[in-house]
């Protein structure tokens, strides 16, 4: 068995945290002594403690990493959730990517000193669908738009 201190040092995680931990329900004590309430930990729990650390690391919270701990009780059942993660980061992303350039775009069209276009452009994304079309061919630049 461990101390908490010495614990604490191989896993990199604080005393303070590991006691959250075990409050919290995320990583309980091998042991704990009834008369001074020490925690003690066990060597096997050091995986444990690393997968929670990197979890944290990858930006997940506490109540997530308890959840993801629970139920992804295999490596294939973390990695799958892991790749849903990361496609959902891949969208997040794109999206912030779109409002960045709307941003910028924006702030060029101010620092030109012409006015902005009177009418607003916007993109929406509708739902894919049948059309028909029909294209001509105008003879005449003065027929335009008639």
């Amino acid at each position: 068995m461990l101390k908490i201190g010495v614990f604490s040092m191989l896993s990199k995680i604080s005393i303070h945290m590991l006691r959250h931990y075990d409050e919290i329900d995320l990583l309980k004590p091998a042991e704990v002594d009834q008369f001074t309430n020490y925690r003690y930990y066990s060597e096997k729990q050091q995986p444990i403690a690393n997968r929670i650390q990197a979890l944290k690391d990858m930006g997940f919270n506490l109540t997530l990493i308890k959840e993801i701990i629970s139920k992804c009780d295999s490596d294939l059942k973390l990695k799958e959730y892991l790749i849903h993660q990361a496609n959902q980061q891949r969208k997040e992303i794109i999206s912030m990517q779109q409002r960045l350039l709307l941003i910028e775009n924006t702030i060029n069209s101010l620092n030109d000193k012409t006015a902005l276009p009177q009418c607003n452009i916007i993109k929406k994304e509708i739902p894919a669908r049948m059309v028909v079309s029909h294209r001509g061919e105008i003879q005449q630049r003065s027929r335009e738009g008639v």
